[in-house]
């Protein structure tokens, strides 16, 4: 626990006391209007649900739900399609 502590005030001391106070941002930023992102993140957003959809899509009908179980059971090393495509995903 005594090592776990050290840690802990080791790193607040590199972040607090050590740690470069030449920050860029808030001077960057000092004059100029606020970055408008919401449309990209919007955007992203949306393309990280549609990928999230489709992986979890693929996941399941590559083999979980059709073919496979989550029982022990010997690895198919055919090059069925339904091999190929748990072995791609």
């Amino acid at each position: 626990m005594e090592q776990l502590n050290k840690l802990v005030a080791g790193y607040h001391d590199l972040m607090d006391n050590k740690s470069d106070q030449r920050v860029a941002g808030p001077k960057f930023m000092e004059n100029r209007k606020p970055f408008e992102l919401q449309q990209v993140l919007i955007w992203y957003n949306l393309i990280q649900v549609i990928f999230s959809i489709w992986l979890f899509n693929e996941s399941l009908m590559s083999g979980w739900f059709t073919t496979n179980s989550f029982r022990c059971q010997p690895v198919d090393y055919s090059r069925s399609p339904i091999a190929m495509r748990v072995s791609n995903t």
